[in-house]
């Protein structure tokens, strides 16, 4: 789906076309730039560090959220909060880095 994001009144229009790439109204006419594409496949470090979240994500949504009052309404937060949460777990599994 195309996307124009400026000028609504105007001569030159700028804007994208959904992942394929962007254009706009160049210096020598209008101007087509390719959106760049990736390296195509995922190191073993980033598929062991993204298996290693998704366990952690997964262990720190099990923890029993804990209540208190804020004003008029409860609210609930899991203790520890999930950077103190990650910042251990990637001390208690060295194996993910």
């Amino acid at each position: 789906m195309t996307r124009v994001t400026g000028p609504l009144f105007g001569t030159a229009a700028v804007g994208r076309i959904d992942d394929i790439g962007s254009f706009r109204m160049g210096r020598h006419g209008p101007e087509f730039i390719q959106q760049a594409k990736g390296s195509g496949g995922n190191t073993d470090a980033q598929q062991r560090l993204r298996t290693c979240f998704a366990e952690a994500k997964a262990a720190h949504s099990a923890i029993t959220p804990t209540s208190y009052w804020d004003g008029d309404r409860t609210r609930y937060h899991r203790i520890p909060d999930w950077p103190t949460f990650w910042a251990q777990w990637l001390i208690d599994h060295p194996d993910c880095l």
